[in-house]
């Protein structure tokens, strides 16, 4: 096949309402990396346009859904956007982080819209013209490489971010101006003039087509996306290098990844912790039964060890950090209804919560498209699923008194203190550290399991497996060596599904899905079944029917 070229005038011609041809120049707008809190406290990272020129902020219909904001209806009337169906009718609350800063820079109220606009730039640029600004710290790294944007910062927000600092180039038409973002870059850049002309357009539909031939080539080379990593980002991998280490029965046993100066900044959470369990206890109040899952929940942590009392008498060596609790019902479960999740985002008054001093590390998750799109070129089909995956690693002795909690069966009983001895769900380090290990394990048994490197480190999306073979044979033997390759780890791969009745008939009956169907789903929240997963621009809702081998997923 051969890759598609840009398209013609002729079909540009049929898209476009208003175009200006330019030749030898290309108006370059200003774009920079932000990070936004979603509704589970983690930071995403996002590209913005910022805008002097817009009184409002604006956010994409797509970025809310992958940040899971909440939205209050406020429907506005905006001048100056064509498309009167982009006319936003929600707004909602952003905090915006800097990438380079990760301390607190503003909340803003955004509103909500399809799309802002197409990909900026239009068109790559050398940005090697100006050899100047490789010595500056730049808002958006990438610049020069056309890609949608999922934020507009308006006026606000640009008086508040900008400092003191500005640089000209190119006989003063391009400037670098310095923000609490880094340097962002505007103004005309020079092309060669033996290129085709530069096309400015006014309405977004020429952009459509050029992203949909982009993402169709894309797919169809299987080249995944890979963000610029950040400095806090290289300094949370180069922290789990140092530090993690593997116990004699092969268990992986790691280091919570802080920021510098951690001890001064995190403040005292006790009282929130005590607040929060006392609330949790007159809920308990009218219902016993919920009561007892709660208390049942706890036990089991501390019966598998993954939680244990703090003896009275231990003095630590550093500052101690409450993690308050509360559950969360999941009836469409198959396994446990009531899941207790531990809130590293609760803010003390006199400092930082656990989760604002710690690092987060690179996303490693897969790109569930690219992911689908190689587990259907499979004949047979194999899904699993690591059981209780961030429970199997374990936290240092060092670090398991930031991850304190406090407990007691009944108000009749006396409020103990205890602490979590695994990597812990509501951690913001936590998808980081469980996706690492998952890698870290591929190379630490690729000498015994060299067929499985590739397997383990790209086939997960998070504790879900999707992956496959081309006959009953090979998938197997696939999953008999995947179960023992993880049991190295002290991983277990459990609700096995397959839609080969001769592969699923040599897998024990515990350790099989007994499900019809498999829904995948990604949520920070709720599991059921799976994963439910919001994409950075598509809504996907995935249900693999494991009965029919000749229907992979449904796409709704």
């Amino acid at each position: 096949m051969e890759k598609p070229t840009e398209p013609d005038d002729t079909q540009t011609k049929q898209l476009t309402s208003l175009k200006v041809s330019q030749r030898g120049k290309q108006v370059i707008l200003a774009t920079a990396q932000i990070c936004l809190k979603d509704s589970s406290g983690s930071l995403v990272q996002l590209r913005a346009l910022i805008d002097q020129g817009s009184q409002g902020t604006f956010i994409t219909e797509s970025a809310v859904q992958l940040l899971r904001l909440k939205k209050t209806l406020q429907p506005a009337n905006i001048t100056g956007l064509e498309d009167q169906a982009s006319l936003p009718r929600h707004v909602v609350n952003l905090d915006i982080y800097s990438p380079i800063d990760t301390h607190y820079i503003m909340q803003v109220n955004a509103h909500v819209l399809s799309k802002i606009n197409g990909w900026l730039p239009s068109k790559e640029f050398d940005i090697s013209q100006w050899p100047a600004l490789s010595q500056l710290q730049l808002a958006d790294p990438h610049m020069q490489s056309p890609g949608p944007i999922d934020v507009l910062l308006g006026a606000e927000v640009y008086a508040f971010i900008l400092l003191d600092g500005l640089h000209k180039y190119n006989d003063d038409k391009l400037i670098a101006q310095n923000s609490k973002l880094g340097w962002f870059v505007s103004g005309a850049s020079k092309s060669r003039s033996d290129l085709p002309p530069h096309n400015i357009v006014a309405h977004h539909a020429l952009i459509e087509v050029d992203q949909l031939l982009r993402k169709f080539w894309e797919t169809e080379e299987y080249k995944p996306h890979e963000k610029p990593i950040t400095h806090l980002e290289k300094q949370c991998e180069e922290h789990y290098k140092e530090t993690h280490y593997r116990q004699d029965d092969g268990r992986y046993v790691v280091r919570l990844p802080f920021k510098d100066d951690h001890e001064n900044n995190l403040g005292d959470s006790r009282q929130i912790a005590l607040q929060r369990l006392m609330h949790m206890e007159k809920r308990f109040a009218n219902k016993p039964k919920f009561q007892k899952d709660y208390a049942d929940f706890i036990d089991q942590y501390q019966k598998l060890n993954h939680l244990e009392d703090v003896d009275p008498q231990h003095k630590p060596t550093h500052k101690v950090y409450h993690l308050p609790h509360h559950a969360v019902i999941r009836e469409s479960s198959s396994t446990t209804k009531l899941r207790v999740v531990f809130d590293g985002t609760a803010q003390p008054s006199n400092g930082s919560s656990l989760n604002d001093e710690l690092l987060i590390g690179p996303s490693l998750l897969q790109d569930l498209r690219d992911l689908i799109v190689r587990w259907r070129t499979h004949k047979i089909c194999l899904l699993a699923d690591v059981k209780q995956m961030y429970r199997q690693i374990l936290v240092a002795k060092e670090d398991v008194d930031y991850q304190r909690i406090l407990w007691r069966s009944s108000p009749q009983d006396e409020i103990v203190e205890k602490r979590l001895l695994t990597v812990t769900y509501g951690t913001s380090c936590a998808p980081f550290l469980a996706i690492r290990t998952l890698k870290q394990l591929a190379q630490d048994e690729k000498e015994q399991f060299p067929d499985l490197v590739e397997i383990i480190s790209n086939d997960f999306y998070m504790d879900d497996l999707l992956t496959g073979a081309n006959d009953v044979e090979q998938a197997t033997k696939l999953q008999s060596r995947i179960t023992q390759a993880m049991a190295k780890g002290k991983f277990e791969m459990h609700k096995w599904a397959s839609n080969s009745p001769d592969v699923l008939k040599n897998i024990p009956s515990s350790e099989k899905t007994n499900q019809p169907s498999v829904e995948i789903k990604l949520d920070d929240t709720i599991k059921a079944l799976g994963i439910k997963w919001n994409s950075h621009h598509d809504v996907f809702e995935l249900k693999v029917d494991i009965s029919e081998p000749t229907e992979r997923f449904t796409k709704t």
